[in-house]
């Protein structure tokens, strides 16, 4: 269970960082540059351990 918190910490913080980003970039006019392989990932793994907290499962018994 403590690993989805984990999981859960670390991916929002890296979502958090990059929308920081990107409306930094918009708001300054600038080219906003991101790895969308990676995103997917992060936004993947953030979901899959926020379903892991709801249910009460750790990450690997979720499916």
């Amino acid at each position: 269970m403590e690993v989805n918190f984990i999981i859960l910490f670390f991916s929002g913080i890296y979502i958090g960082i990059t929308y920081w980003s990107y409306k930094r970039s918009v708001r300054k006019g600038e080219t906003f540059y991101y790895k969308p392989f990676v995103l997917l990932v992060l936004a993947a793994l953030f979901v899959l351990s926020f379903i892991g907290i709801l249910i009460g499962k750790p990450y690997n018994e979720i499916f």
